[in-house]
């Protein structure tokens, strides 16, 4: 995914179904990226091993937890507090 560095920690856990092994666990975490010349901060659901659990980012945690929440592929989504 480009040149930018996934920060690890994670805003909240899943479990997502993959097609082929089924409901894995996922992480929403936050990434910087490039848009109309400015760096800015957006979110993606990935599995353990990296992979983006589809291929949606969201400008806010908000919204994709709410998105998690009222989706199919996704469940026991639980926010991280630290």
């Amino acid at each position: 995914m480009g040149k930018g560095k996934a920060m690890t920690r994670p805003i909240a856990t899943a479990l997502y179904r993959d097609d082929y092994t089924g409901w894995i666990p996922a992480a929403l975490v936050p990434y910087r990226t490039r848009h109309i010349h400015q760096t800015v901060t957006r979110y993606r659901w990935q599995t353990e091993r990296g992979h983006s659990c589809g291929f949606v980012s969201f400008a806010s945690p908000a919204h994709a937890l709410d998105i998690a929440r009222s989706s199919g592929v996704f469940t026991e989504v639980t926010e991280v507090i630290e």
